[in-house]
């Protein structure tokens, strides 16, 4: 399996996610640069998952077509419901502390068939076996009430 390498002109390896791409700003998905896609690649899939909360799902997207970049705000071919009983992307939102957010983008050698608002596992048994490379960018969101009492 090859690496993907993934990154974003809005944030950098673990540093912050700015504001517009969570619940507190207008909740849209950050633009997303790929590089090192396998030439075979005849589709993209993109997670967000939260570790830090148990592997929350904040966003899960397939049949995307093999590009270069994700706009923001993009729509996407097939969206899957996140943990929140949503199509679509949800940014993130903590009360307070720290959290990961892992933007996973995995190339694969076929489109899969599987219907809109899709669940996890049923995503990740249509990926099983057809993998050509992945990768991840990690980005950091910190709580509104820390967000709060810095600016005070």
């Amino acid at each position: 399996m090859e690496y993907l390498h993934i990154t974003s002109p809005e944030f950098r390896e673990l540093s912050p996610i700015p504001i517009k791409y969570t619940r507190s700003g207008a909740n849209i998905n950050p633009p997303l640069d790929l590089d090192r896609i396998p030439g075979s690649a005849r589709s993209l899939v993109i997670l967000m998952e939260d570790p830090d909360a148990r592997e929350r799902l904040h966003w899960m997207a397939w049949n995307i077509p093999v590009v270069r970049h994700i706009g923001e705000r993009r729509p996407m071919e097939c969206e899957g419901k996140n943990d929140f009983g949503q199509s679509g992307y949800t940014g993130p939102f903590l009360p307070f502390g720290v959290h990961r957010y892992q933007f996973k983008v995995y190339a694969l050698d076929i489109e899969l068939d599987l219907p809109a608002g899709s669940s996890l596992d049923a995503l990740t048994r249509a990926m099983s076996g057809h993998i050509l490379g992945s990768g991840e960018l990690n980005g950091i969101f910190t709580g509104t009430r820390v967000l709060k009492a810095r600016a005070s």
